[in-house]
């Protein structure tokens, strides 16, 4: 049996940190119920993907299409990537995967906000597994990012730091958010006294005193292009 798992990035609250953790209820999923391969089914209208006919939903195989497609063809466990035509036509069209595979999500992802919601999910998940699936990529992705960090590291430990720093809908103060003037402390402390390196990833505002610390890398300077928002 396999699994179809739909993501859909015209919810609001949806991002490159939603999608991993999606993946990660897709692989815990997988194992508890025996999935031989993950099959990704997306909302063809918010990706720049090229429509091959007028289908209600095809199989995706042109390289660089999309930012959020490039992205999960890496991945080890995921197999195919199907576009649906929208949110109307993957509910009319899953039944017929039903065969060949289970389904995810089970239930809708949204909160009282309308607002995508996946912190409890993977949390119940990780209870009833009692450990953390490890997302593999491909080899010729990790060989292509040790490539591109090559140009910032020699031979140093690199720790990757997210400094979450975000406003709910109501623009009110998050209570999970980084303390950032302990951060600061704590990685000045570590510039002066180690040789490790801070990858700084995320889409966070983060105080120029960090930003600017010789062992922090920013890693949206690392690339041409704003990879987090397109996926």
């Amino acid at each position: 049996m396999n699994l179809l798992a739909w993501w859909d990035k015209a919810i609001e609250g949806t991002s490159i940190g939603t999608l991993i953790i999606f993946i990660e209820e897709c692989l815990l999923y997988s194992k508890e119920n025996n999935v031989s391969q993950i099959d990704i089914a997306l909302n063809y209208t918010v990706h720049t993907a090229k429509k091959l006919d007028n289908s209600s939903f095809w199989i995706s195989n042109i390289d660089n299409e999309d930012a959020c497609i490039n992205f999960l063809r890496q991945i080890k466990k995921i197999k195919n990537i199907y576009l649906f035509k929208d949110q109307d036509s993957y509910q009319l069209n899953k039944i017929k995967f039903n065969d060949t595979h289970l389904h995810w999500p089970i239930t809708q992802r949204l909160n009282k906000s309308n607002v995508y919601d996946s912190t409890l999910y993977v949390k119940n998940l990780w209870i009833k597994n009692n450990e953390i699936e490890k997302i593999e990529f491909k080899l010729r992705y990790t060989n292509k990012i040790n490539k591109i960090l090559k140009k910032y590291v020699n031979n140093q430990l690199i720790i990757a730091v997210h400094l979450k720093n975000i406003k709910t809908i109501n623009e009110e103060i998050s209570i999970s958010l980084a303390n950032q003037k302990v951060w600061f402390e704590f990685l000045k402390y570590e510039s002066d006294n180690s040789n490790t390196l801070f990858l700084l990833i995320g889409e966070d505002n983060v105080s120029e005193e960090i930003t600017k610390l010789p062992n922090v890398i920013i890693a949206r300077n690392m690339i041409e292009t704003n990879f987090c928002s397109n996926v």
